[in-house]
């Protein structure tokens, strides 16, 4: 089964107008003015994507039907969908923040896992940065340059381009910059402990929260190493690149040129595929750019290709 997944889209203060634009949300239907987040595949209570019926038109919740229909998954090990997939559009620089692993979550925010996540920058500025990591060697030092409002001293910026990928363990500071478009892919997990806001103010004119003490109990100073991309099959018509493998997912990139066809071994559960550019056609369901679907456990073992695009593929481990 091909299941086409419908977003359930964020309004953030940093968001902007792209997203609007590329998913072609009606203005006339919402009260969307800036979006900063689109949840494309997404099991989390309360910020649902939806599941589009071709027979009727009826939506079904994502994390309804993975409850429901075991089968279709795999009969994955997690009672809740296990990935959240989201496409983000930085219209301001977002906050420094850093996140917690899975047992931390559980022991600071009373949360089953933490967030692992990984990026796949979609569009950049030329010469754009963004922030990975930290220039001090140790915690303590790290603990002092934030009471002291020295932030800017013990953040590593990283220059980045069209296509490059990025592993964000927890632990790892990280903010996503302003004038970037990403593809991220993480643990059904939404605790962010923020170090560094900007000084904005939430919908109710406060001063939005900061989690310092958390953060400082949760931070590594340790450098966060890049993914070693894996070419994993190339014919004439489909080439299939690994970019990232860690514990909870695994993100393939895919370039179809044609017809063609690949046997994905049924142990993957599952794929969602999102095209990032082009379009065709996937086991026969027609496609565009910035859809997403699920490809069910069914549909794996003979999953065939038509088309011109780049598209972007996971799973859960």
């Amino acid at each position: 089964m091909i299941l086409k997944l419908i977003p359930k889209y964020k309004e953030t203060k940093w968001g902007g107008k792209e997203l609007i634009k590329i998913f072609n949300v009606n203005k006339e239907k919402s009260n969307f003015t800036n979006i900063g987040e689109a949840w494309i595949a997404s099991g989390y209570e309360g910020s649902e994507s939806h599941i589009e019926s071709h027979i009727d038109g009826f939506e079904i919740g994502l994390n309804e039907l993975y409850k429901s229909n075991g089968s279709l998954f795999g009969h994955y090990k997690s009672i809740n969908f296990p990935l959240l997939i989201k496409i983000i559009d930085a219209n301001e620089d977002l906050s420094i923040q850093v996140h917690p692993n899975d047992w931390q979550a559980k022991w600071l925010s009373h949360f089953p896992n933490g967030k692992l996540e990984s990026w796949y920058i979609l569009k950049a500025n030329k010469e754009h940065e963004i922030i990975i990591g930290t220039t001090v060697n140790s915690k303590k030092e790290f603990k002092l340059k934030v009471k002291a409002n020295k932030i800017g001293e013990i953040i590593k910026t990283v220059t980045v381009n069209n296509g490059d990928v990025f592993n964000i363990e927890p632990g790892t500071v990280h903010a996503i910059k302003s004038g970037t478009l990403v593809y991220e892919i993480q643990q059904p997990s939404d605790i962010t402990y923020r170090i560094y806001d900007y000084n904005r103010w939430d919908e109710s004119d406060n001063k939005r929260e900061l989690h310092i003490k958390k953060a400082l109990k949760v931070i590594k100073v340790e450098e966060n190493k890049r993914p070693i991309e894996k070419e994993i099959y190339d014919s004439k018509n489909l080439k299939l690149t690994q970019l990232v493998e860690n514990k909870k997912f695994r993100l393939l990139k895919g370039i179809v040129d044609g017809e063609s066809s690949y046997n994905f071994k049924r142990d993957n559960y599952f794929l969602v595929i999102t095209v990032i550019k082009g379009s065709g056609k996937i086991n026969d369901q027609d496609v565009k750019t910035f859809e997403s679907l699920i490809l069910t456990n069914d549909e794996l073992n003979n999953s065939k290709f038509d088309g011109k695009m780049e598209i972007l593929i996971t799973n859960p481990i």
